[in-house]
């Protein structure tokens, strides 16, 4: 019985989540097509580059206007997210620019905020699936990302109970039998 307990409990521990803050410092600066991968996460659009870029002072994800930023986990794990730095140029400086950005989470739901700068995430984003950061509103001329906190959703508690659970009573059964 100790056992099964140490063993949920240890299960329980290594469940939980662990936040990660994605940057760009890693990259050498760079452009390119297609996706980068970077501590697990994917990030996509149909152009790109990695540089220090006008506002953010740090080498940040840069995508072009008129185009989508998806950022998934490279696995299909789901995932929260927290936090990150936005900023856009706009082309005309009177136009106060923003992202849209848009959560979809595994139930089939949705999630839509607006965004610059330092923006934060409530706790509803969480079990995601996917993020698009799109800036597609005529007026930008360009985009970047940086710092996002983001972290994996842990298993549910409840599953590890279960499987424990169920472990015991195959234990159990197998202690029950006959000698033969």
């Amino acid at each position: 019985m100790r056992n099964i307990l140490l063993t949920f409990c240890l299960a329980f521990l290594a469940s939980t989540a662990h936040a990660t803050t994605i940057d760009f410092e890693e990259f050498a600066n760079s452009s390119g097509t297609g996706s980068v991968i970077t501590q697990d996460f994917k990030l996509t659009s149909t152009g790109y580059s990695i540089e220090p870029w006008y506002l953010l002072p740090t080498k940040s994800y840069n995508w072009s206007s008129y185009d989508v930023l998806t950022l998934e986990k490279a696995n299909g794990e789901l995932f929260s997210i927290a936090s990150a730095d936005m900023a856009t140029i706009p082309n005309d400086l009177d136009w106060f620019p923003r992202i849209t950005i848009t959560g979809y989470r595994s139930d089939g739901s949705t999630l839509q905020i607006y965004g610059i700068g330092a923006t934060t995430f409530g706790s509803e984003w969480t079990n995601l699936e996917r993020i698009e950061f799109n800036a597609l509103q005529s007026g930008i001329s360009g985009n970047s990302i940086d710092n996002i906190v983001v972290s994996t959703v842990p298993v549910p508690p409840a599953i590890w109970l279960f499987a424990s659970a169920l472990f015991g009573l195959l234990r159990l059964r197998k202690l029950q039998r006959p000698a033969q």
